[in-house]
């Protein structure tokens, strides 16, 4: 302003170095560099571009996108022909503000006018097509035409690579990977970024292309100042690793981790830890817990990199299904050999006895020992492998050792899980406690059908007859259990019956004892004039086809009340919910062959429906 009033006059140079300082400012003034565009006009200096670029990277530095598009509609009015800079800030304030379309259709006119486009202006584009909220398939449409009008030097992959990866990843995103590998084979010159997105790619479609992924890496060129064995990318070699992973090939993803993911010269890390990560949680899920294990022991020595708590977590996570496997397994052996190790008289001898309950607990130590915080997933790995093996002290411990942890509290699987653990333990008194702790006001977790499943077994298995019934009918009051459903029968009848399609042995006894017994003393929970139907399935705890209800409910009505019963296999009646039906089912009549009392010989017959 000074210099307005003196002999020296303010030039281009003076109003281009002003609106730029606009822009460095603390706080942009797009304002201002306006003000000094048309100051500059009554100057009688004439903006050029280089003024009006200024002001369209203030505007960006203010997140303006329209009034940055307001000045270049300006600048081509007054014949003023923008550049590279200008277009690349009205594209990178676009790209802020996620007007992907708007800066596709900037981006057009720029090839229009001969602009040629800078590195600047593809980092833009794709920045901006992939946090935009445009639909993919318009997003992809958009990026080829951008390809398009690219001319042959511009595109090579160190140019435009920015775009190819966008457009890739864009593809991926849509689960097509057929067309990223298109896209893939036109680039001229294939980059590590461009490598990298193919095979990220390979691996968010799914199914995951973990065969693609092996050749594209065999295959591919070696990389500058890539400092492993391969000299394959970083990335490239993760995504690779992780696109076996995901569909359980392991073994895989674990040939590409030794020849291609061992420390560098330097020992320099040259994989993520999130592929190894992926590779020990695939092994996991494969049955190979010792794998995982081994892989966790030689991260930082072999491939340079640190554990984190998803290591661990998918580790405990191994050792758990592991150890559950196991008693599956001992479990069906015994079934087999009627009851009995043949040529094993202790654990010891037992090749079925790997203790993963005992790994999961030194691991959870170890994690803990080396400043790694566990999270829910990772406290009820360890409970659940503990339920396991019976391992109802370690389970409790390991339950009552969250209090001490910030921000975590037990959920439902962890008291469940500890529960069945003292369940399989024999430990019903510890089981009850766990189930009244439940029952607090203050619980931020309450019982479900599976926490009443495991302490009625406990109670069962305990000889707490009463005690068992007890609990069970505060269940019925809190349905927390509901045993009766809706249904229809073979004449398009609506009736009640009971369903114990998920009780367990005792469950299921309780809850029969239960409604003969209501009959029995004149207060009954089901209608003594119409048939009491009790539909049984295979039950908790049953295995390989093995059904549990059937015969413990024929069993009970024989013992307890002298109902004796007889299989109808000729008579089957679909059975159907409000919905849909579930399947057809032999008919089991029990017939009342004595009268035990008046109220229960109203009821004609008690029929039960094999699941």
């Amino acid at each position: 302003r000074r210099n307005r009033v003196n002999q020296l006059h303010p030039t281009t140079v003076t109003y281009t170095n002003a609106i730029g300082a606009c822009k460095r400012a603390e706080v942009p003034d797009i304002a201002m560099a306006v003000q000094l565009l048309r100051e500059a006009e009554i100057d009688g200096v004439k903006p050029n571009v280089f003024m009006y670029s200024a002001a369209i990277w203030t505007a960006e530095s203010c997140g303006d996108s329209k009034r940055a598009l307001l000045l270049m509609d300006e600048m081509k009015r007054a014949k003023c022909r923008p550049n590279a800079v200008s277009y690349d800030g009205v594209i990178s304030t676009l790209s802020q503000a996620g007007s992907f379309l708007e800066a596709c259709a900037v981006f057009k006119g720029m090839k229009q006018d001969g602009i040629h486009p800078t590195r600047i202006t593809m980092q833009n584009l794709a920045l901006v097509s992939q946090k935009c909220d445009c639909p993919l398939n318009l997003v992809a449409k958009e990026l080829e035409t951008i390809l398009s009008y690219l001319s042959p030097n511009e595109t090579q992959s160190l140019f435009s690579g920015q775009i190819y990866d966008s457009l890739m990843r864009t593809y991926g995103k849509m689960n097509d990977f057929d067309s990223a590998l298109r896209v893939f084979d036109s680039i001229n010159r294939v980059n590590a970024l461009c490598l990298s997105s193919i095979l990220y790619v390979s691996s968010a479609v799914t199914p995951a292309r973990w065969e693609d992924a092996i050749i594209l890496l065999h295959s591919s060129d070696i990389v500058p100042g890539a400092s492993n064995r391969g000299r394959i990318d970083y990335s490239a070699l993760s995504y690779a690793a992780i696109a076996c992973a995901k569909e359980n090939e392991w073994e895989e993803g674990l040939n590409l981790l030794n020849i291609y993911g061992t420390a560098g010269k330097f020992g320099n890390q040259v994989i993520s830890v999130d592929a190894i990560n992926s590779i020990i949680a695939a092994a996991g899920r494969s049955g190979r817990p010792d794998v995982a294990i081994q892989l966790l022991n030689e991260m930082s020595s072999k491939y340079s990199a640190q554990p984190n708590e998803r290591t661990y977590r998918s580790v405990l996570i191994s050792c758990n299904q592991a150890e559950h496997e196991k008693r599956r397994q001992r479990k069906r052996f015994l079934r087999a050999n009627n009851g009995k190790l043949p040529g094993f008289e202790s654990d010891e001898n037992d090749p079925l006895a790997l203790f993963w309950w005992e790994a999961a607990l030194s691991l959870f130590r170890r994690m803990k020992e080396e400043g790694l915080k566990p999270d829910m997933q990772s406290y009820s790995s360890v409970i659940s492998a503990c339920e396991a093996a019976g391992q109802w002290q370690r389970a409790i411990g390991v339950l009552r050792g969250m209090k001490s942890e910030e921000n975590i509290n037990p959920n439902l699987f962890c008291f469940n899980a500890a529960i069945a653990a003292c369940e399989k333990g024999g430990a019903w008194l510890e089981a009850v406690e766990l189930y009244e702790r439940m029952q607090l006001q203050d619980s931020p977790v309450r019982p479900n059908f599976i926490t009443m499943n495991s302490i009625l077994i406990a109670l069962d298995n305990a000889g707490q007859k009463e005690m068992a019934e007890s609990i069970y009918q505060e269940a019925i009051k809190e349905k927390t259990v509901k045993p009766w459903k809706w249904t229809w029968d073979d004449e398009s009848r609506r009736i009640r019956v009971m369903d114990l399609h998920r009780f367990s042995a005792p469950m299921s006894k309780i809850a029969v004892r239960n409604v003969i017994d209501s009959l029995l003393l004149g207060k009954p929970v089901h209608d003594d004039k119409k048939d009491l139907t009790i539909i049984v399935g295979k039950g908790k705890g049953s295995e390989d086809g093995i059904r549990v209800l059937l015969p413990e409910v024929r069993t009970l009505l024989q013992n307890e009340y002298g109902l004796e019963s007889w299989v109808d296999k000729k008579k089957t009646m679909g059975v159907c919910t409000s919905k849909a039906p579930i399947c057809k089912s032999s008919l089991i009549s029990i017939s009342l062959k004595r009268n035990p009392s008046e109220r229960i010989a109203r009821v004609e017959s008690i029929i039960v429906y094999n699941m």
